[in-house]
């Protein structure tokens, strides 16, 4: 009932629920509402209430795949850049970072099992973890737990590692790219979109150990300076204002007439 007399209080038009509790919530309630409902899809899990909303959003083609709708349209996500308050120093030894739970939906058991044996032949490389988890503790691997400022960790390293085996658009890889960090890449669901975008962004499969294994030993260097062309990517595809803009011109499309 709250959130009934706070739209009629604020005479709303358009009401954009996420996920699907919220989506469902809403649904019912616009029974007696009649508002135009905008719902968003942020994943391939749950959620057949999706299939009863008439404008839907998905952020990326595999989240689209899972609603039986044919009225859903792809909307990337996009984020503000965050500014480094401090003076962040870039680490003079060769670091890659990996952010995240440490569990394996996100992949963690290939990039600890690829960088250990990858390290056994080049002893210049370290990883650093950041995130909630069992404490990992091995030769050139430094686990410093969770954290408030993973910006800072990508601004100091030499590469991030986001290995998800079930990312439908990780807004984390957004601000790895915005920082121009180079990037390697698990390449499936939603990441799939970063395929051939940027020559700072080295994906392979999650599911492929060998694969990162060999992008570990043979193709990343220590680098001087950030990808520029992940900067531009982000700038010109995923900031906040191209998200803005990319909504802007969803919600103009809508049958407002009819409300």
């Amino acid at each position: 009932l709250e959130i009934y007399f706070i739209l009629k209080k604020y005479k709303i038009d358009l009401v954009h629920t996420h996920a699907s509790k919220a989506t469902q919530i809403f649904y019912y309630l616009n029974k007696f509402m009649k508002l135009i409902h905008v719902a968003t899809k942020h994943n391939a899990r749950k959620g057949k209430i999706f299939n009863k909303i008439k404008y839907v959003t998905a952020v990326s083609n595999d989240s689209a795949k899972t609603i039986k709708n044919d009225n859903v349209k792809i909307i990337y996500n996009g984020i503000q850049a965050l500014e480094i308050k401090d003076n962040t120093q870039k680490n003079e030894v060769f670091t890659i970072t990996a952010i995240g739970r440490l569990d394996k939906i996100k992949g963690f058991d290939i990039v600890l099992e690829s960088f250990k044996k990858a390290q056994k032949k080049r002893k210049d490389i370290n990883l650093i973890i950041v995130g909630n988890g069992e404490q990992i503790k091995s030769e050139n691997i430094y686990d410093i737990g969770a954290t408030n400022t993973p910006l800072n960790w990508y601004y100091s390293v030499d590469y991030v590692i986001n290995s998800n085996r079930q990312s439908y658009f990780d807004l984390s890889v957004i601000e790895a790219v915005s920082t121009g960090t180079p990037i390697i890449l698990a390449n499936n669901f939603g990441h799939n979109y970063y395929k051939d975008k940027s020559s700072g962004i080295i994906t392979f499969n999650s599911n492929n150990q060998e694969e990162l294994e060999d992008i570990l030993l043979n193709t990343i260097k220590k680098e001087q300076e950030k990808n520029s062309e992940n900067i531009n990517l982000y700038n010109d595809e995923l900031s906040d204002i191209k998200y803005y803009e990319r909504f802007k011109q969803f919600f103009e499309s809508l049958e407002w007439k009819k409300y």
